[in-house]
């Protein structure tokens, strides 16, 4: 709009000589609109302009955030996936999923990018990482945002802390944008860091936390705080 506003007026500075005058119109080709006052007809309507794709947030993930290692169509669940100990109290159903789906990968062993990760001990349920993982992501999806560090600059490190957590090594993913514990755990596994998180042999201890919020632009809002 501005560039033609601008052709426009520089145009209209230019123009000193009066115009020529109209040309004749033409007659029109054989086999065209013949009828009287055909040069006269106003253009035909332009096409109506398609519809704009539907907003997918997936088509601008990886919401993946290193090196606290989000989002590709997740692959199939691993096979002989057992059944999920009971949660924990206060542990959602999605997020004891989580952690066994974790097991699995670990137990089978995965290659992350180029890395082959052979076989790793299991990681073990643990309540100061579960209630830092689950306080991060519905504060992700309470006040809309997505990365490791809060708004008002709170890192990993902090949350963990003020979460009783006091072990020595730790990490972190987070995703957004899918609602089950498998399709998440499948997206994490396709991207290098995440992937690398989940399998790495330090780390002993896990906490999953899962936060929703249908007003927020990913509504599904998933953390995973490592710790060794």
């Amino acid at each position: 709009m501005h560039r033609f506003l601008l052709l426009s007026l520089l145009l209209g500075g230019v123009a000193c000589r009066p115009a020529p005058p109209p040309r004749p119109a033409s007659p029109p080709p054989p086999g065209w609109n013949n009828a009287p006052g055909w040069n006269n007809a106003p253009p035909p309507a332009p096409a109506p302009a398609p519809p704009p794709p539907a907003f997918n947030p997936l088509a601008w993930i990886p919401l993946l955030l290193q090196p606290f290692p989000m989002p590709a169509p997740g692959a199939p669940a691993p096979a002989g996936v057992p059944a999920p100990a009971p949660a924990p109290a206060g542990v959602l159903p999605s997020e004891q999923e989580v952690l066994a789906l974790v097991n699995v990968h670990r137990q089978q062993g995965a290659v992350c990018g180029g890395r082959a990760f052979g076989p790793a001990p299991p990681l073990a349920f643990d309540p100061y990482l579960h209630r830092a993982a689950r306080s991060h992501s519905q504060d992700m999806a309470n006040r809309q945002f997505f990365d490791h560090t809060t708004p008002e600059g709170r890192t990993v490190a902090d949350r963990l802390r003020a979460a009783g957590f006091r072990g020595n090594a730790y990490g972190e993913n987070i995703a957004a944008g899918n609602e089950t514990a498998s399709a998440t755990v499948a997206q994490w596994m396709r991207s290098t860091g995440h992937c690398e998180n989940i399998m790495d042999p330090q780390f002993r201890l896990l906490g999953v936390g899962y936060g929703a919020n249908p007003a927020s632009p990913y509504t599904h809002y998933w953390t995973q705080n490592f710790g060794g």
